[in-house]
């Protein structure tokens, strides 16, 4: 049986295993962003959260008993260092805190969510201390593959590379680094397919995956950090991303990813391993080196098993018997008796002189070209988003599309339905030529008011993305939406208006309050019960309604009295068509505002 001391053996140095400035290549010319190698240390890292304290085995919850809040640890005195040129592993049941670990190394975790004790180095430097550089210099992969479905791979990259390469880049360099990036990861034959969803059939999800990983090494950052990135992938894509990351790590970068359960040909493609349990590291050092290291303490790993199969089985056995710290107790003992260890040495090490001169000289390079929190400007910000979801609305089949046909298709109904009114003046309408003006303001601020919120949540994911990588602006993203969906509701609302024009004005408030029971149509003003009154004056499509009954009808003719009479709104005489218009003004303002607060207050 291999003993313990014989796992160390052989230990690289930092200077061994990462590649000098002079191997690595710098991408471009004075234009580009250098890339700068560097090593990611973390060092007795502590993450507790406040939760509510569980009641004890037998006790029964109360709903009157305060229940105290204590502290729970989600890591416990993490240590660990990747090096260029490396892929280091993170694994672990679930709950054992990988993910985590992850956020916490691309500062992706909430505000004031939870306690942080310990360090993060990179190159031997706090992070924090790189200010909002360090989003460039540390790159995140998220789990999901999110994007605008009806754009090209291309147009995917490109729009991410005007986002976040510097402003001092020609446009010229910028598409040249997103060839680059698709010569790399293997994308160039499909670069005009579109990336596709639930709707639109697009590329594959390892091709999907690999996009994703484009979008981080446009910027060329200097840690490569991803979460279950071979998740949800056949075998065979799988293998291809893990490759791709693989080869990625050969040309100086420091990859860090999290996997769960890694089929063997994968696992051979790591360097290092980082072994989690319920928060505890349990084992750290180079992957092949691992199961020499259990069997030293007892467990060997049976012949034909996969050894990632096997460290997850013998991790959770224990932890579902209660005994979980044992491991993570062993390791430490392992570390204090054992100067010649792995991580012993490794936090040892440092960088020589001139490489820290090297690699300064490079950041200092890299601050010039990034000389604000954001790459581009706010107007370019706003701009390539606009062009973005402009395109995304043409393409879309079922947005606006749809939405046009629809629009049409009632209005031709309604039309042919009401088509005998114009000849009716005793009915009290006014002819369509006087309140044209007024048809289309109600039509359009009810239906940018009813579909202002769900348009922010259609693409909540891929915003908290983008944003969290320090792509663009909370203002800019709201900003784009806003225009975008104030010019497509407006062509809506014109479609509608135009078709059979002269009885559209007389329906359009019936087909805007069919939905809303508050809205004074279904249950007049006067027969609304009071303790529910409130819900028809708050009733933004009332409003517009109400707007159209006092503008058609409140001309004093006997009709005209008698159906305003049979709405409840006779006896409302401060209420006038303009008067109407300017409260659905601050609805629609209102929404718009309430869109903006909540995304400001999502964090990535």
């Amino acid at each position: 049986m291999a003993t313990t001391t014989d796992i160390e053996k052989n230990t690289p140095s930092v200077s061994s295993t990462s590649p000098s400035i002079a191997s690595v290549p710098v991408i471009g010319n004075d234009h580009n962003v250098p890339f700068i190698p560097a090593t990611l240390t973390v060092s007795s890292l502590q993450y507790e959260i406040t939760v509510k304290e569980q009641p004890k085995d037998g006790e029964k919850k109360s709903l009157f008993k305060k229940v105290p809040n204590v502290q729970k640890a989600l890591l416990s005195n993490i240590s660990a260092k990747a090096m260029p040129g490396r892929v280091l592993a993170i694994m672990g049941p679930s709950g054992s805190g990988k993910t985590t670990l992850l956020d916490l190394l691309a500062d992706r975790q909430a505000r004031n969510l939870g306690k942080i004790q310990g360090e993060i180095l990179l190159n031997d430097v706090p992070v924090k201390e790189y200010g909002s550089i360090r989003k460039r210099l540390v790159g995140y992969v998220t789990q999901e593959d999110n994007f605008i479905e009806t754009l090209t791979v291309l147009e995917t990259l490109t729009f991410a590379a005007k986002m976040r390469l510097p402003r001092s880049m020609s446009n010229k360099d910028k598409l040249a680094r997103v060839d680059a990036v698709m010569q790399e990861l293997n994308l160039t034959h499909i670069k005009d397919t579109k990336v596709g969803g639930a709707v639109i059939r697009g590329i594959s999800g390892g091709e999907k995956r690999r996009v994703t990983i484009g979008i981080e090494l446009l910027s060329s950052p200097s840690v490569l950090l991803l979460d279950e990135p071979t998740s949800g992938l056949s075998s065979t894509d799988a293998l291809n991303v893990a490759n791709a990351i693989k080869e990625l790590s050969r040309k100086g970068r420091t990859v860090i990813l999290t996997v769960h359960q890694p089929r063997s040909d994968i696992y051979e493609l790591f360097d290092d391993l980082l072994l989690l349990s319920q928060g505890k590291v349990v084992y750290f050092g180079k992957a092949h080196l691992a199961a020499t290291y259990f069997e030293g303490l007892g467990h060997e790993c049976p012949v034909g098993w996969n050894v990632a199969d096997y460290f997850l089985d013998l991790i959770t056995l224990h932890q579902d018997t209660g005994s979980s710290e044992d491991f993570a107790k062993k390791y430490s003992d392992y570390l204090a008796t054992h100067p010649e260890a792995y991580l012993t040495q490794l936090l040892k090490e440092h960088q020589n002189t001139s490489e820290k001169m090297e690699r300064n000289a490079l950041l200092d390079k890299y601050k010039k070209e990034y000389t604000t929190e954001y790459a581009t400007t706010t107007l370019t910000q706003t701009m390539l988003l606009t062009q973005r979801s402009l395109t995304n609305l043409a393409r879309h089949p079922t947005i606006f599309q749809a939405s046009v046909v629809i629009h049409i298709i009632f209005a031709l109904v309604v039309g042919s339905l009401f088509s005998g009114l114009k000849d009716r003046p005793e009915m009290g309408a006014t002819s369509f030529n006087k309140s044209i003006a007024l048809f289309f303001i109600t039509s359009f601020l009810a239906t940018m008011t009813f579909s202002a919120m769900p348009q922010f949540i259609i693409e909540r994911s891929l915003f908290l993305r983008e944003r969290g990588a320090g792509m663009y602006r909370t203002s800019s993203y709201f900003m784009a939406k806003t225009i975008v969906e104030t010019l497509s509701y407006t062509i809506l609302s014109v479609v509608f208006v135009v078709i059979n024009a002269e009885v559209g004005m007389n329906i359009l408030s019936l087909v805007n309050t069919m939905a809303m029971l508050f809205s004074g149509f279904i249950v007049s003003r006067t027969d609304i019960p009071r303790g529910w009154i409130w819900a028809f004056w708050a009733s933004y499509y009332q409003w517009a309604f109400s707007g159209l009954l006092g503008n058609e009808f409140s001309d004093g003719s006997e009709k005209g009295n008698a159906t305003l009479a049979y709405f409840g709104m006779i006896d409302v005489d401060w209420l006038t068509k303009w008067r109407a218009v300017l409260v659905l003004l601050g609805y629609y303002i209102l929404f718009r505002f309430l869109g903006l607060m909540l995304l400001l207050a999502k964090r990535a």
